[in-house]
């Protein structure tokens, strides 16, 4: 295949230390399967993928029932045995046999012309600025093996499952209904602040089993985590550099959802559009304050990831957050100011005129991913 072809340095390197999925029974002719973010429409002598890089994958495949698949953080040289399960239409794992994976990885290179190697150079078009598996990279950077393990146990992610061992913080549409200024973050300072990595970890899990797995808990999810990231002002001015990694994080992620998807009703835009409004004024807010622990270089990081994110969102969205945040923050100046709502008693006028307090008022489908086609020759 020409599309994701990898030079040949790169081949042998991969080679040596990639992994390998073999099918014992593979899947027939026609099924979409994918690894990561790309995908294949298979051909009738598929037997497999090889030179898959060292780290976490999502191998997944879609039929009738949905799509399903298996998250694993392959070693080097490891070779997974697997099967298709026509019955369920979704991939099968064995269990671990050394010895079967030692003679498969024997036979391998006589299996080399039915295996699908990994897409590792392939790019959706040329507007992409990185390769695809060079997005994968970026969403799955604080996943470790502890956490899929924690909350995906058995690897298996499918559209008809649900996750339930995502971190309680809240349900979703509490924290979306509250007001952001109200919002405690006590729960991620006692948590998370000295291994904020674990909550960005669960940030990028949760995207990927909703965005990649298609599963709806992951969105729920993913809205929780992005609202109350957002909404810890008090911590964005002190401890600024993990939001510059959680602002990266979540750029990446907005990256991979098409300019209409906020439209959708499920999704929605008032939750995100509301929350980055909340998190752009703390930035812009904090962006002066700087302490001997906080270092002017890191000050602008943070502001340089913000506007970033800022420049991606409304151009991609078409969301004016620079303005509603400077708006916002126009409203709670006024109301502290001269322009503060004033509350007339009635009995001391008389009941003659009629006084008012102001108050303010703040108004994944499959074609997003790439698919070609492995289609494996005949022998002649």
């Amino acid at each position: 295949m020409n599309d994701g072809e990898m030079n040949q340095e790169t081949a042998n390197r991969l080679f040596d230390i990639g992994a390998f999925i073999v099918f014992l029974a593979p899947p027939p002719a026609g099924i979409e399967l994918g690894i990561d973010l790309h995908s294949w429409e298979l051909g009738r002598r598929f037997s497999g993928l090889k030179l898959i890089p060292p780290g976490l994958h999502f191998i997944h495949s879609g039929g009738t029932l949905g799509r399903c698949g298996w998250l694993h953080y392959f070693a080097e040289r490891e070779v997974v045995v697997a099967n298709w399960d026509a019955s369920a239409e979704k991939i099968v794992i064995s269990p671990p046999d050394p010895t079967q994976s030692e003679r498969l990885r024997a036979n391998l290179e006589s299996l080399d012309p039915f295996l699908g190697a990994y897409p590792l150079s392939a790019t959706p078009d040329p507007s992409h600025t990185f390769t695809t598996y060079q997005r994968w990279l970026r969403l799955a950077k604080y996943i470790t093996p502890t956490l899929v393990h924690r909350l995906v146990p058995s690897g298996y992610i499918g559209s008809m499952t649900s996750v339930s061992k995502f971190s309680d913080v809240g349900p979703a549409h509490h924290i979306a209904q509250m007001e952001f200024e109200k919002i405690i973050p006590a729960r991620l300072i006692s948590r998370y602040r000295n291994n904020y990595k674990d909550l960005l970890a669960e940030l990028q899990l949760s995207f990927i089993v909703f965005v990649v797995g298609q599963v709806y808990d992951g969105l729920e999810q993913w809205k929780v985590l992005v609202t109350l990231w957002c909404s810890c002002l008090e911590l964005v001015e002190a401890e600024s550099l993990m939001f510059v990694e959680f602002t990266g994080v979540l750029l990446s992620q907005l990256e991979e959802l098409p300019h209409d998807f906020f439209v959708d009703a499920m999704s929605g835009d008032s939750f995100l559009r509301h929350a980055l409004r909340s998190y752009a004024s703390s930035v812009a807010a904090t962006s002066s304050y700087h302490t001997p622990m906080r270092s002017k270089k890191i000050n602008a990081d943070l502001v340089k990831s913000m506007d970033a994110l800022l420049d991606f969102v409304e151009g991609h969205f078409d969301w004016e957050l620079r303005t509603e945040a400077r708006l916002a923050a126009e409203g709670e100046d006024d109301e502290e100011g001269e322009y503060a709502p004033v509350v007339v008693d009635l009995d001391a006028n008389d009941g003659d005129e009629a006084g008012l307090e102001a108050g303010k008022m703040t108004g994944l489908n499959d074609d997003d991913f790439d698919t070609v086609v492995i289609e494996q020759t005949d022998e002649e």
